[in-house]
């Protein structure tokens, strides 16, 4: 997902390192992923367990479960892969 960022320029809502970008709040600057944090600095919530937390408390979600499914890992760092909205150009 694409934002505006202080210029208007369209930038995704996590930044390259895999943290969420300034002006979100309580999230900005919170990695998307805890397997990103340094050893021992990862938080007790992931972030997606606290977006669905005040989601659920706010009364903006149905219905909020967990769900086991597969997620792409990088083969060298067995991290979590983080997929990027960019313009791309291909020539024939």
């Amino acid at each position: 997902m694409l934002v505006k960022d202080a210029n208007d320029n369209l930038v995704p809502l996590v930044d390259l390192q895999g943290r969420f970008i300034k002006g979100l709040g309580d999230y900005s600057g919170k990695y998307v992923k805890n397997e990103y944090y340094n050893e021992g600095e990862a938080p007790e919530r992931s972030v997606d367990v606290e977006i669905a937390i005040q989601l659920k408390e706010e009364n903006k979600a149905f219905k909020v479960e967990k769900y086991v499914h597969s997620y792409p890992h990088c083969w060298r760092t067995d991290k979590p892969i983080l997929y990027y909205p960019l313009d791309s150009w291909f020539i024939k």
